[in-house]
């Protein structure tokens, strides 16, 4: 019901309304001298006379209307604070459903490189397996030399080929050496691609805690604004019945005057 009924139905209630085609000669007489005070002298034709008495008591359904009418304002505020509630709602959740998809993208980048990481492991874990075999090869090789050095040391008295086998069992412990270094580099590199890979992992499990809590306050969110819009649908539903209401009150009143005439 918008302002101009409203004014109307004041008009229909204390008799103010403009005379219509039927009753252009007979205007209808003022109903509200109770709630208006002592009724103005009767200023119409001579066709109509005016009523015995200006302290005519006030119709009670006419009371009941306007009460009917004021609740139903009440209830239409309540209808249009709940509708921007409704907006508001429906803002909260975009920004939940964009920082939901902000985490979602955070956690996909830490996976990848957790992934990075385990990648980086493997092939950490790899190589030292392959340097362990090489070292193993080069310590057996330089285990027969040495034992070819005992021999050769034990069996012959020259002195020339005992050096040489000893010069060769030297550069095999050298080369020993190197290896288990090699290893102990690839063992570290390892072990930093195993604590990197282990931070990364933390923090997508952390990211990925943010993101469920989000999603539960999103999933709340959403929760409350369906159960506000169910509200919000039966409220409308009531405002339609009352305006329904209200417009057959409004002819209830317009014959009930027009019959009195």
């Amino acid at each position: 019901m918008d302002l101009k009924d409203r004014v109307r139905l004041s008009q229909l209630y204390r008799g103010d309304a403009t005379p219509s085609a039927t009753s252009e000669s007979h205007p209808p007489p003022r109903y509200s001298a109770a709630l208006d005070g002592p009724a103005a002298p009767f200023t119409g034709n001579s066709t109509y006379p005016p009523p015995a008495s200006h302290g005519a008591p006030v119709n009670p359904d006419l009371l009941g209307i306007v009460s009917t009418l004021a609740s139903i304002n009440t209830k239409l505020d309540a209808i249009a604070s709940a509708e921007r509630h409704c907006k508001e709602l429906m803002v909260k959740i975009s920004g939940f459903s964009a920082h939901v998809s902000s985490l979602t993208n955070d956690v996909g980048a830490l996976k990848s490189e957790v992934e990075v990481g385990h990648r980086k492991l493997a092939s950490g874990m790899a190589d030292i397996a392959q340097k362990v075999e090489e070292m193993r090869d080069t310590t057996e090789k330089a285990r027969k030399r040495m034992a070819g050095l005992r021999l050769a040391v034990e069996t012959t008295k020259d002195v020339k080929g005992a050096h040489k086998a000893a010069q060769d069992a030297a550069q095999s412990a050298r080369d020993a050496a190197k290896s288990a270094r090699d290893a102990q580099d690839a063992a570290a590199e390892a072990r930093d691609a195993a604590i990197s890979g282990a931070s990364a992992a933390r923090g997508a499990e952390t990211a990925a805690s943010a993101a469920r809590e989000s999603c539960d306050a999103a999933r709340q969110a959403a929760q409350t604004m369906r159960d506000e819009i169910r509200w919000m649908t039966a409220m409308q539903g009531i405002q339609t019945l009352l305006q329904l209401t209200a417009v057959g009150l409004a002819v209830y009143v317009w014959e009930s005057n027009f019959f009195e005439l």
